[in-house]
């Protein structure tokens, strides 16, 4: 065996081992052939997936280059060129390196995914009515506080959340415990030991003691100071109290069971023992535990099924023999959302051209293969993040995205590309959380990716009038929202906007 071959063998061994580390799987299974979903492999864990090769390789990997990798040999052959293209900038030859890139393993086919060519905006006269746009959204948003109800989120505020908060409060004076801060045996008035953590938990730590400050009243803070207060700890075990949540409140456990994979482990995640994305996504069970969240708990399924309610209100006002409807879902990830909606639209009989995208190419053809009994569905890898194909432009009379927005460095960025792909007719409807949840942040808060936004916001999570300025200050028209007289119609929301 030749020296190069040797090292690439090594090279391709040890991104073998970090794929393992990171998806929770056996390295056996982790084959030259596994397509990117296959291996678990989304936005979120691209993102650190980049990280750890581009300290392996000491070049920077993309996580988007990740995505476009079809399966997992196509990365490792990705991660030789970037390497060996480098080397030979570095050395002052940049010939010949289109062969070193085929040096190790021929790629595999082109796996790009994309839909049939949206046809220019130009090849449509139709108008999509903003009184039937209109009507239909008011028929929606009237009947919120129904869709809250009927959705097992009526006692949301008043009862479920509180008690989820106060399992995530047990599950963090016991990590504090175990870092040093005896939070459960101070007495009142005692000078609580600052937690250790890493530097990029800073935000996330800066939550954690909001929360046992406001919500809990165990402490307070004067300055550099951390002071314990005379209020007692949860009387409870974090282990009790989340048996005795899913017992009351079974609709419910998805969120109780994602607290649960991240509650115990906590404290190694701030120390630096175990990382915060391979708790949540590097076992199966991290994983399904996510989608069920997005899929079945009514925190996400009410606003989902009301968006569904919302796109069969309109359909059913437009033309039955008229140019297609044409309706893009972005981020749409494992499919949450597609799966409520799509069945709904393929039953009314109305023309519709339905393009469901995401950043990861891997998701996208995970989604051809489980919606393509669909005739009327189009599949496109899409960063909404950058700048559309002119093709899209103007193309879309509908884009509508689930809890994927707020996930991007600028709003205004994102909002921008999104307006520019609407007909002047379009519109946009968003469904996003306007109010924090608390077990959401005790979650999600050990991502890296939850703290991406570069745009002035505070928390990757806007109230409602962000949303409305950012939305006209890049070219919206009327901007509204679905409200109820309930508390839990605070918490999310549909946001539609106009194109014009």
């Amino acid at each position: 065996m030749s020296a190069q071959k040797a090292e690439n063998g090594d090279l391709h061994e040890k991104i073998r081992e970090i794929f393992s580390g990171i998806t929770g799987l056996d390295v056996d299974e982790v084959k030259d052939d596994s397509e990117l979903d296959e291996l678990g492999i989304d936005p979120i864990l691209a993102r650190e997936l980049a990280r750890k090769l581009s300290v392996l390789s000491g070049r920077t990997i993309q996580s988007n280059q990740i995505l476009l990798s079809g399966n997992f040999i196509d990365l490792v052959n990705h991660i030789w060129a970037v390497i060996n293209t480098r080397n030979d900038t570095a050395n002052g030859n940049e010939k010949d390196t289109s062969s070193r890139k085929q040096a190790y393993i021929e790629p595999t086919a082109d796996r790009a995914l994309t839909g049939t060519k949206h046809p220019k905006s130009s090849a449509f006269n139709d108008i999509l009515p903003t009184s039937a746009v209109q009507e239909a959204f008011r028929l929606t948003k009237n009947l919120t506080d129904d869709f809250i109800v009927d959705g097992h989120m009526g006692n949301y505020c008043c009862e479920v959340m509180p008690r989820s908060t106060e399992l995530c409060i047990e599950y963090l004076v016991e990590a504090f415990e175990q870092l040093g801060c005896n939070i459960k045996t101070a007495k009142p008035g005692e000078k609580l030991k600052p937690v250790p953590y890493l530097p990029k938990y800073e935000k996330f730590m800066q939550l954690f003691y909001e929360l046992l400050r406001e919500h809990a009243r165990l402490i307070e803070i004067n300055g550099s100071e951390i002071v314990r207060t005379a209020q007692n700890c949860p009387s409870k075990s974090a282990t009790s109290l989340l048996e005795d949540l899913i017992q009351d409140e079974p609709s419910h456990a998805p969120e109780f069971n994602l607290i649960q994979v991240t509650g115990p482990r906590l404290a190694n995640c701030l120390s630096g023992k175990e990382d915060g994305i391979g708790v949540i996504f590097g076992t199966a069970q991290g994983r399904q535990r996510v989608s069920d969240l997005y899929a079945l708990s009514p925190i996400n399924r009410v606003w989902i099924q009301q968006l569904a309610y919302f796109l069969e209100q309109l359909v059913k006002r437009m033309p039955q023999d008229g140019q297609p409807l044409r309706i893009m879902e972005l981020g749409a990830g494992t499919g949450g959302t597609t799966s409520t909606v799509v069945p709904v639209l393929a039953r009314l009989g109305v023309p519709i051209i339905y393009t469901m995208t995401d950043i990861s190419p891997s998701l996208v053809g995970a989604a051809k293969r489980k919606y393509g009994q669909y005739p009327f569905m189009q599949f496109q890898v899409i960063d909404v993040e950058s700048p559309p194909d002119p093709e899209l432009l103007r193309s879309q009379h509908v884009i509508l995205s689930t809890a994927c927005i707020h996930a991007t460095r600028s709003l205004p960025v994102s909002l921008e590309n999104i307006h520019s792909m609407l007909r002047a007719d379009g519109f946009l409807v968003l469904l996003e959380q306007t109010k924090q949840i608390p077990f959401v942040d005790f979650v999600f808060g050990l991502l890296e990716g939850w703290w991406l936004f570069k745009d002035g916001r505070r928390h990757a999570l806007a109230p409602v009038a962000h949303w409305e300025k950012i939305m006209k200050q890049v070219g919206f028209g009327h901007v509204d929202w679905t409200e109820g007289k309930r508390q839990e119609a605070e918490l999310q929301r549909l946001i539609i906007g106009y194109a014009s």
